[in-house]
């Protein structure tokens, strides 16, 4: 039998043939009983040199030869430089593997093997590419940069031919052509960023050829191509072709990707962006592509419009994220750039857009993420660039909290700036454990101390006025020195029967108040194991009646309940637990995107009129339902003939957002009340039903309509994929033996898949409680092993928290 000939399609020029070669290597080897054979094109790419370093679209003058070929059925793969090939392509073809990425970076072909850094001042360098000009003069604004045609050896010949310095190209041409000893320096991708599709090659089809396709998907890698499809998404978004001086680089290190981008504009400001998030398909990364994108077109706009940045130093309470003011509110909600301390809560970081770009600047004892000189130097960076810029700070910015250093540095780098207060700790966590800082009586003044090791450097305190003081005293990041600070205050004079207190994570659910005499407080504290963050409180005020301490008593006080619905949709219930007195953890097993194919639900709006009934199960399927209807044009008047059905309260309250009162709601929130509902009704039989749902909803629904008789249509609303954001901090507490108090709680099966996927049931030890949200939820439970404490009865989630507290 004659074996089955593939051709394919490439330029003719050196490269080029051996990309096309590798990639026939790549097949062969995967299918060595077929035969596969290379065919040269020339484009008009070849001819016109000057096309080299041009846009995206004249980009395309490399590629549209092999395309139309494609096409004609000429041949039957094309292969290209990623690089080269348009994010949008000829209507019937595909990009069907992209083969596993060489090294993307830029290097430096230097005549006496400097590194950028290394060469002349004034010196020259050779460029085809307004992109790596922008970032060599980033870099080296002293340096010469000028413009170098042709192929890779034409420009390593036109280097050594002429009195330039270096020159600079991509790594992997040369690798390809066994030229990378010429290499003096790789440039490092974070700050030399490439063009998107750098380093990978491209293999194109027809999409109706399944035969050639199925070939193609055995050489086609993954993570490259995740990669490459965030860039392209990237720089399509940003419209490459108006900013040649831009460039994207992804990375993946597992589900996870880093994707940053650059754009110099006319002006020459160069301005970075990244964005990091998970990432388990196509469409995902594109995602990521465009949230990037959407960062620096807000930029663009700001720069445009010569929009002054400004710093907002905002104090965000001591622990309790409901304690941020207003104003802190106000301007974190309009933050691009948020730069946060080590405690605070990750709800005062969502509260942040979904675009903002967020700086971890935190410092526990001895160890510290960032000097305080980088934090200084961040600020003023980032306001230059005209960004709103929030520095989140626990408690008050202005009380030990070095905001003074910080607006020295903002006031001489002419940056403007704004104090945003904020309750300080000895405010909020004295008021949580019931102790009046000031009393009638007993303290008619209070006194703020550090107690941190840098206070010995300006002397320290007069501990001789200290003891003295008829108030109260109170020691910030006095852990560490309690000993020191209680025997020098009993040396200058205190006596040891003076009433002291330490309170341990003032306005967390993990808050603790040890009461004692100042004589024995230290021994005290050391038996409990008190940790930072922690207070020491002295004088009369730190031995009133213990009854004062209102939060100890509230019913979910020192619990911490795991919350595993999607992110977008735990705040109602983080804000049930935080009125209880528990901390909620915020771990989303799931995350809820947009359908993979839009289609068939688009396809069944222009039908509605068709429909007796449309029946939503969650709030998510409400929101994609009319976005979606939206889109097509339409409004909720579509639905004016047809019976609306909702499963729970919050779902009925998502159709009122959007002027849709529903017209049925069972009283138990679960499938089978409202089918026996509808039946007894008369209201399925001959009937025709829409039921937009998740991708993974269960088929019982379905199922029972049409036993009733109805005629159903289901079609995917939304997709429900696993989140794995927050589930390192659960397994860190589900391991810590020493952690009890600790509650799981699940919203729904898919939630209990997710989470049971990450974290295997065993793992479930005494010390941790298990809340369903209903039957379903139980029922996923028990097939996963699992033992459910409680299960609640009204079927939403305040419901849940209302049955934790009721066991409790």
């Amino acid at each position: 039998m004659e074996k089955k000939r593939i051709k394919i399609g490439t330029r003719g020029s050196e490269l080029a043939l051996w990309q096309a070669g590798h990639i026939k290597e790549l097949l062969q080897s995967e299918f060595p009983g077929i035969t596969f054979e290379i065919i040269t094109f020339s484009t008009r790419g070849d001819s016109d040199r000057h096309l080299q370093g041009a846009s995206a679209e004249q980009r395309g003058m490399f590629t549209s030869s092999l395309e139309d070929a494609l096409i004609r059925s000429d041949i039957d793969i094309a292969v290209h430089s990623l690089k080269d090939l348009p994010v949008e392509m000829p209507e019937g073809l595909r990009l069907a593997a992209v083969p596993e990425r060489e090294n993307p970076a830029d290097v430096l072909v230097a005549k006496d093997g400097l590194k950028l850094i290394e060469l002349p001042p004034g010196g020259r360098v050779l460029t085809g590419s307004p992109r790596r000009r922008a970032l060599v003069l980033d870099q080296r604004p002293d340096l010469h940069v000028e413009g170098v045609r042709g192929n890779v050896p034409t420009r390593i010949e036109k280097l050594h031919a002429s009195d330039a310095d270096a020159l600079v190209l991509a790594y992997a041409g040369l690798k390809r052509l066994g030229l990378q000893d010429h290499t003096t320096e790789i440039l490092s991708v974070n700050t030399f960023i490439p063009a998107p599709g750098q380093g990978a090659l491209a293999v194109q089809t027809r999409a109706d050829c399944s035969f050639v396709n199925n070939l193609c998907a055995a050489v086609d890698h993954g993570p490259s191509r995740l990669c490459v499809t965030a860039e392209r998404a990237f720089f399509h978004a940003i419209g490459a072709g108006c900013h040649a001086e831009a460039g994207a680089v992804a990375t993946m290190d597992g589900s996870t990707i880093t994707l940053q981008g650059f754009f110099s504009d006319s002006d020459q400001r160069l301005v970075r962006k990244e964005l990091v998030q998970e990432v388990n398909d196509e469409l995902e990364a594109q995602a990521a592509g465009y949230h990037l994108a959407e960062k620096f077109q807000r930029k663009k706009t700001q720069m445009n419009d010569h929009t002054p940045g400004k710093v907002f130093l905002v104090g965000a309470g001591p622990g309790d994220p409901r304690l941020l003011t207003l104003r802190g509110r106000e301007v974190l909600e309009g933050a691009d750039v948020v730069v946060y301390d080590r405690l605070i809560s990750p709800q005062l970081l969502g509260l942040a857009g979904p675009h903002a770009e967020m700086i971890y600047a935190g410092k526990s004892p001895g160890a510290h993420t960032l000097s305080q000189d980088q934090i200084n130097s961040l600020l003023v960076q980032h306001a230059k660039e005209g960004n709103q810029v929030v520095r989140l700070k626990g408690g008050d910015p202005f009380i030990f909290g070095r905001g003074g250093e910080e607006v020295e540095a903002l006031a001489e780098a002419n940056v403007e700036f704004e104090i945003v207060p904020g309750i300080t700790a000895a405010a909020g966590a004295c008021a949580y454990a019931g102790i009046p800082l000031t009393h009638r009586g007993k303290s008619g003044a209070v006194a703020f101390i550090t107690g941190h090791d840098s206070a010995e450097s300006d002397g320290g305190p007069d501990w001789e006025a200290l003891a003295r003081f008829r108030g109260t005293l109170v020691f910030y990041m006095g852990v560490s020195r309690m000993d020191d600070i209680c025997r020098k205050l009993l040396q200058s004079g205190k006596t040891e029967s003076t009433p002291a207190a330490v309170v341990e994570n003032g306005t967390r659910a993990g808050q603790r108040t040890l009461r004692a005499k100042l004589g024995n407080i230290v021994e005290k504290a050391r038996q409990q194991g008190v940790s930072p963050p922690a207070l020491l409180i002295i004088g009369e005020v730190a031995a009133m009646d213990k009854s004062l301490d209102w939060y100890g008593h509230l019913p979910l006080f020192s619990k911490k309940i795991v919350i595993t619905r999607p992110a977008g949709r735990a705040a109602e219930m983080a804000s049930d637990v935080l009125e209880a007195g528990g901390e909620p953890v915020l771990a989303p097993a799931i995350k809820i995107q947009p359908p993979a194919d839009s289609q068939p639900l688009m396809d069944e709006l222009t039908v509605l009129q068709e429909y007796d009934l449309v029946i939503f199960t969650s709030v998510a399927g409400v929101d994609s339902f009319f976005g979606h209807l939206f889109q097509s044009g339409k409004d909720a008047r579509s639905l004016s003939d047809v019976s609306i059905c909702a499963i729970g309260p919050k779902t009925s309250a998502g159709l009122r957002q959007y002027g849709i009162t529903h017209d049925l709601m069972p009283e138990r929130y679960i499938s089978e009340s409202l089918v026996e509902m509808l039946d007894e009704r008369q209201m399925l039989d001959g009937k025709k039903v829409l039921c937009p749902r998740s991708d993974i909803a269960p088929p019982n629904l379905v199922e029972m309509l049409q036993s009733r008789g109805a005629t159903v249509k289901e079609v995917h609303a939304y997709s429900v994929r696993p989140d794995n954001s927050g589930i390192e901090k659960v397994r860190e507490m589900i391991d810590d033996e020493n952690n009890d108090g600790i509650w799981l709680t699940f919203t729904s099966a898919s939630t209990v898949k997710s989470f049971f996927e990450m974290i295997e049931p065993s793992r479930i030890r005494p010390g941790i409680s298990v809340a369903s949200i209903g039957p379903h939820t139980s029922a996923a439970l028990e097939n996963m092993g699992v033992p459910i404490d409680v299960e609640a009865k009204k079927h939403t989630a305040e419901g849940m928290i209302s049955a934790i507290i009721c066991f409790e």
